[in-house]
């Protein structure tokens, strides 16, 4: 597999001796093998295992790509995202499957009252003031509101002359 004079490495070989030991392990036919080594050499030249990086065309530099998204803007922290941290913590809730946990803290918030959510409230309005980036963008919003709009240009009427009326 690996040369030892040269330290090159023959894909061929690994490609072929991989192949050859799951047939064995797993009895599978000649036909199904020689489609996995195919498989198995494109993979590795795909990523360039083992290889020289090959040319992509186009298309497969495009594929799989995402749209390169800006930073998030930063959210409040709400009373219910309090609220669910700190249930989180209890052991009822740590006992509950995982699949079932949101599910019973969003009904034990909805049996809260408005008394019940209070500190929580009150928990997240401390959060939200310590936050810098709320507090910038905050401070952009007010900006934003303060600055006077700009009024369109008035249009202004063209002035019509008095036109004497032509009795006949």
């Amino acid at each position: 597999m690996v040369a030892k004079d040269t330290g090159t490495v023959n894909v061929q070989d690994i490609v072929t001796t991989f192949s050859g030991k799951v047939k064995a392990k797993y009895q599978l036919g000649d036909d199904f093998m020689t489609d996995v080594e195919s498989m198995m050499s494109a993979v590795l030249a795909k990523f360039y295992i083992f290889g020289e990086p090959q040319q992509l065309t186009a298309a497969d530099e495009s594929a799989g790509k995402k749209k390169a998204k800006g930073p998030k803007k930063p959210r409040k922290t709400s009373a219910y995202n309090v609220y669910v941290k700190e249930k989180m913590q209890e052991d009822t809730v740590k006992a509950a499957p995982q699949k079932q946990k949101m599910g019973l803290i969003g009904a034990m918030w909805k049996q809260l009252d408005d008394a019940g959510k209070a500190p929580f409230k009150v928990k997240a309005d401390a959060l939200n003031a310590a936050n810098p980036a709320l507090q910038a963008l905050e401070a952009e919003k007010v900006a934003k509101a303060a600055a006077p709009a700009e009024a369109p240009a008035a249009a202004a009427a063209p002035a019509v002359a008095a036109v004497p009326q032509v009795t006949a």
